[in-house]
């Protein structure tokens, strides 16, 4: 079972043997529970480059933003540089590269956002973003290393031929993809070997239709008033939550949720992080 991250791990764990004892069972042996990163790590041989962490980028990303004051300003290159690499992250997993040119990066930001593409500021953003990831990048190459984002579409891929056939794979409570993971759901999905929980793959069918478990597909627990209630919530579809809000009414006139809201006085933050 495949997680987003690793804090739900032992509720998930409780909410499976206390299904188990719902259904009779004395005793329920439990699947792995895990990330996708931690999965990855321990399926797959070291990788051909080595990874750089996360404190060596940003040192390395300081170094270049230090030889290049005329791309910044007065500011702080150490926030900038978390927050470039924030954006470079997002570039190397959703596949975007750059164009050659800062020039036609420019003038490609301009149509994007349909704006002039003699905008100061856009350029000066522009410049800054285009000169150090192709900087960046020249000093993954000489370096002969990959960052984490590089590695993670790398394991994606080279992982399908380590996965043993007929291993299931359940994949709980994503609320979105990157699309090399979708390649690599939809690969074990022809497999018939994953299952999505809380998927937001149901907004595409009938493509991904196959790689969601519904309700009714769930195993010895018939759904209650209030697991209707979050589906109708979450539904994905045309229907607008006003008309199920009405749908749900009719067939449940009492709420679900009456016994299980509260109220909170809460006067700072702490208190609110102790009270959830």
């Amino acid at each position: 079972m495949l997680l987003p991250q690793p804090h739900a791990a032992d509720l998930l764990r409780r909410e499976i043997q206390f299904a188990a004892g719902r259904l009779g069972f004395a005793a329920v042996l439990l699947p792995r529970i895990t990330t996708f990163t931690d999965f990855f790590k321990s399926l797959l041989p070291a990788p051909p480059l080595s990874v750089i962490n996360d404190e060596q980028r940003v040192l390395t990303l300081v170094e270049a933003l230090r030889t290049r004051p005329d791309l910044y300003g007065s500011g702080s290159p150490w926030v900038l540089a978390e927050n470039l690499l924030q954006l470079f992250d997002e570039l190397t997993l959703f596949h975007v590269s750059l164009p050659d040119s800062t020039g036609d990066f420019i003038e490609w930001l301009g149509k994007s956002y349909a704006l002039p593409a003699d905008q100061p500021a856009m350029q000066r953003e522009a410049r800054l973003v285009h000169t150090l990831w192709k900087a960046w990048h020249e000093q993954l190459s000489a370096e002969g290393c990959q960052d984490e984002a590089g590695h993670y579409l790398y394991q994606l891929a080279k992982s399908l031929d380590h996965i043993p056939a007929g291993n299931p794979i359940f994949v709980v409570g994503f609320d979105h993809f990157i699309p090399a993971e979708r390649r690599w759901l939809e690969t074990l999905n022809k497999r018939g070997q994953v299952h999505l929980l809380f998927s937001p793959l149901e907004n595409h069918p009938p493509a991904h239709s196959g790689l969601t478990l519904s309700p009714k597909e769930r195993p010895g627990l018939p759904p209650s008033p209030f697991t209707e209630l979050l589906d109708a919530c979450y539904q994905a579809g045309d229907t607008t939550l006003k008309d199920r809000i009405v749908a749900f009414k009719s067939k449940y006139p009492d709420s679900p949720l009456a016994e299980r809201l509260k109220t909170l006085a809460a006067d700072q933050l702490e208190q609110e992080v102790r009270a959830v």
